[in-house]
């Protein structure tokens, strides 16, 4: 019995010991410096569209292929961007671990702003009405960045034009 109950608290110890040596590791964190360059290919340092970037720090997942470092900041991370038009909305919900000093910066790897250029061209309602939305999102700056709203000259829905939408107490 006491052989039993020893063994038992043996294997129990072990199993804690693993599950604090390896629970930290389970939850990766971007830090540091990446790019968004769609000619290059994903990598843990590269994304290929900024829809990438922004699902990997608040979910901790990539739809560009890549390998996954978020959710959440572990440091302050900068992005640079490559030269290009990257289409798409961008929704950024609060990322676990940004604070001032855990800041990120979307910038342009070209430190020119007419060079890269987050545009969107949907015709979404008052609900979608934006380009980039910081909803509940604090501690993000972009540097040097276009952000704007492209419609076909055509369209009827250019009222729909916000760019850049600040709510849930961002």
């Amino acid at each position: 019995m006491k052989n039993k109950l020893l063994q038992t608290i043996k294997t129990s110890a072990i199993a804690m010991m693993f599950l604090l040596l390896f629970a930290g590791s389970a939850f990766a964190q971007l830090g540091g410096t990446y790019t968004v360059n769609a000619s290059a290919s994903a990598s843990a340092t590269n994304y290929q569209d900024v829809t990438s970037v922004v699902e990997d720090l608040t979910g901790g997942t990539r739809s560009d292929g890549g390998t996954a470092n978020g959710p959440g900041v572990k440091s302050a991370v900068l992005i640079n961007i490559a030269s290009d038009t990257y289409y798409g909305k961008y929704d950024i919900t609060p990322i676990s671990g940004a604070s001032a000093t855990n800041s990120i910066t979307f910038t342009s790897a070209a430190a020119d702003s007419s060079k890269v250029i987050l545009a969107d061209t949907s015709y979404y309602n008052y609900t979608y009405n934006y380009v980039v939305r910081l909803n509940g999102a604090d501690f993000i700056t972009f540097k040097k960045v276009t952000i704007l709203r492209r419609f076909p000259k055509s369209s009827t829905y250019n009222y729909y034009g916000n760019v850049i939408v600040i709510k849930n107490n961002a």
